[in-house]
C-alpha cells in the first residue's frame, strides 16, 4: 500500500527514470531487498514513460536479467557486487580470484587521481574502499591490504601489487593471513 502512494507522487512530475532500492534506510545493509515492492512500483509505472530501475541484493548479470524478467523493471542497478569486481557485468562471469584485477585496480586509482586531483580539497582516501574491495576479491593477504589502505597516490598503489605477485605472475600472497 505504501508503494502506491509515493510512486504516484513521483510519477506526477514525469521523471525520465526512478531508481528504487528494495531496502529501507533503517535496514541499512541488513535483511533482504523487497523486490516485490519494486515490482509493484514497476507495474504502477507501466505506460507512463518513466523507466523503473531496481536495486538491492543483485549479485550478477544473470541475477539482474532474472529480476528484469520476474519483476518487470526496465533495468537493474548492481552496487556492492561490483565493488572490486568490474567483470560482474560480463556474460559468463564467475566469482573467482582474477589476476587481471591487479592492473584494473592500478588503472582505477590512476583514473581516480586524474579525475579529482585538481579539486581544491582533493584526497586519495575515498579510493581506498575500492582498493580494499579489489584486494579482497583477488585474495591478497591482510598485510598487502593494509598497505593498500594507507596509500596516498596511484604511484603508491602501483608499487604494492608487485610485492604480492611472484615471478610466474601468480599471487604470492593469495592466501589470507
Amino acid at each position: 500500500p505504501i508503494v502506491a502512494s509515493w510512486i504516484e507522487t513521483l510519477l506526477a512530475v514525469s521523471p525520465a527514470a526512478i531508481a528504487l532500492h528494495g531496502r529501507t534506510l533503517s535496514q541499512r545493509y541488513q535483511g533482504l531487498a523487497d523486490w516485490a515492492a519494486i515490482g509493484q512500483a514497476a507495474e504502477l509505472a507501466k505506460g507512463t514513460g518513466t523507466l523503473i530501475l531496481g536495486n538491492g541484493d543483485v549479485s550478477s548479470r544473470v541475477d539482474a536479467l532474472r529480476r528484469v524478467s520476474t519483476y518487470g523493471v526496465d533495468g537493474v542497478l548492481i552496487g556492492r557486487a561490483a565493488m572490486g569486481d568490474p567483470f560482474v557485468f560480463h556474460p559468463g562471469h564467475r566469482r573467482a580470484p582474477d589476476p587481471r584485477l591487479i592492473s584494473v585496480a592500478a588503472a582505477h586509482s590512476q583514473l581516480f587521481e586524474a579525475t579529482f586531483r585538481h579539486e581544491r580539497r582533493y584526497r586519495f582516501v575515498p579510493m581506498r574502499k575500492h582498493l580494499n574491495a579489489y584486494a579482497r576479491r583477488i585474495g591478497l593477504s591482510t598485510a598487502v591490504r593494509a598497505q593498500l589502505l594507507h596509500t596516498e597516490s596511484s604511484a603508491e598503489v602501483a608499487a604494492i601489487p608487485q610485492d604480492a605477485v611472484d615471478n610466474r605472475g601468480e599471487f604470492a600472497a593469495a592466501k589470507r593471513d
